[in-house]
């Protein structure tokens, strides 16, 4: 495990040299299936994924509406969250969007580990910050703003936490994170489109111009980001 290469995790590569060395041989790299859980509500967590490629999506349910999305983890997060607060009972459900990989930790050690590794844990706390921003800005976004500002949020988000341009999602997936009819979704896809902003293919959405997408989103995204852009620039 020591010849493991440089994290593409972002919370993972924003530790030092040192630091890196003495994690990096308790993680192991799996791969990400789509539909995977990674975590259920009301139940133990059993490892703790630090996403390199692909996202998940944060979910609640109730009987009458079905599950909404209410954040999403990518390469500048990790799962796991509540044994950094004491509890390994995990508050919501984690269900992977688009495949890829992890470095996954073993709920136990995870705990030894950010109990003993102060700047991990640091980075950690600092990142469940940057969540409690994103949760509180899509809350508002999801109520207040128009199906044309919450998409395009939507895609900027993740773009940013794929860190690629191409996204493998469904108009479906994205109306069903939205908690929205997949029609009025299309809707908004296909006049991206047509403005010459995205590149539709089968289950997959490329932004083309991530500035007209900026330009013309609602000033969420870029709130979000810049809490994550404290995060990592913070030292």
């Amino acid at each position: 495990m020591n010849s493991l290469p440089p994290p593409r995790n972002l919370l993972l590569a924003s530790l030092s040299p040192e630091d890196w060395s003495a994690v990096a041989p308790r993680l192991e790299r799996v791969t990400l299936r789509p539909r995977q859980i990674l975590e259920e509500p009301r139940t133990e967590i059993r490892a703790v994924y630090f996403i390199e490629r692909g996202f998940a999506a944060v979910q609640v349910r109730t009987q009458a509406d079905g599950t909404h999305g209410v954040g999403l983890v990518g390469r500048f997060g990790m799962t796991g969250l509540s044994l950094l607060l004491g509890t390994r009972r995990a508050p919501f459900r984690i269900s992977v969007q688009v495949a890829g990989e992890a470095f996954r930790l073993d709920a136990a050690e995870a705990a030894a580990l950010f109990a003993e590794n102060t700047a991990l844990r640091r980075l950690g706390l600092a990142y469940i910050q940057a969540v409690m921003v994103q949760g509180a800005q899509l809350s508002l976004c999801n109520a207040r703003h128009s199906m044309k500002h919450r998409v395009r949020r939507w895609l900027l988000l993740a773009q940013d936490w794929l860190g690629e341009p191409e996204i493998a999602v469904s108009h479906q997936l994205i109306a069903g994170l939205l908690g929205v009819r997949r029609a009025s979704v299309s809707e908004q896809i296909e006049r991206l489109e047509q403005a010459g902003i995205v590149r539709q293919q089968r289950a997959s959405i490329t932004v083309l111009c991530r500035e007209a997408l900026e330009q013309d989103s609602c000033e969420c995204h870029a709130l979000i980001s810049a809490e994550y852009r404290r995060l990592f620039t913070r030292r």
